[in-house]
């Protein structure tokens, strides 16, 4: 029988949902404020050595953007309502401290598949939503972060701090107008021997 310390490095899974804060960036795009929403999802990281790895997610994400300005005497809101599920493949380092706190920083790119994609108008008291024409089924981007894990004996507590800029336009035929997102989230993984 293997002892605990015979066993291969530990695949680690975990859950882990937070609060988005996204907007648009290109031709165009001046006078149109961050959107709040949210993010979360499950991810699978496998150790390549004892500080560096792979991480793999499936998240889902609020994206978008919102602009107010005053027409004919009253506040007119459109807001772009997209969310996206994402599929982080990340490069992940390890920084050792020789405590239960564990730091790491991650970058890699992001493909992201439309769930939602409406532009909402708010107008005296009444609002419409229609679906925006053109919106690409698909984005891709990179995602740059670090995160922090707190060992807590039965698995790892964490705090995951990144932002996501676009690399492709988002619309087929508007400008070059980008996604851009600050994710924080927190969560929770477990390690397992698959082997």
């Amino acid at each position: 029988m293997k002892k605990p310390t015979d066993l291969p490095r530990p695949v680690t899974v975990g859950l882990k949902g937070g609060l988005s804060v996204a907007g648009i960036t290109g031709d165009e795009t001046d006078g149109w404020d961050n959107r709040n929403g949210i993010c979360g999802g499950g991810f699978l990281f496998i150790p390549l050595s004892d500080y560096f790895g792979l991480q793999a997610e499936l998240l889902y994400v609020s994206k978008g953007a919102e602009h107010e300005e005053n027409w004919e005497g009253a506040s007119l809101k459109t807001t772009l309502e997209l969310a996206y599920l994402e599929i982080p493949v990340l490069a992940r380092l390890t920084i050792p401290t020789g405590v239960s706190l564990t730091p790491s920083i991650f970058a890699g790119p992001v493909l992201g598949l439309k769930v939602q994609g409406d532009q909402k108008a708010e107008y005296r008291g009444r609002s419409t939503s229609t679906e925006i024409d053109g919106l690409k089924s698909t984005d891709f981007g990179l995602a740059l972060g670090g995160g922090l894990d707190v060992d807590t004996g039965y698995g790892k507590a964490l705090i995951d701090l990144r932002y996501e800029f676009g690399l492709t336009e988002i619309l087929d035929d508007g400008g070059s107008i980008k996604n851009s997102a600050f994710l924080a989230m927190v969560g929770y993984s477990l390690n397992f021997w698959p082997f």
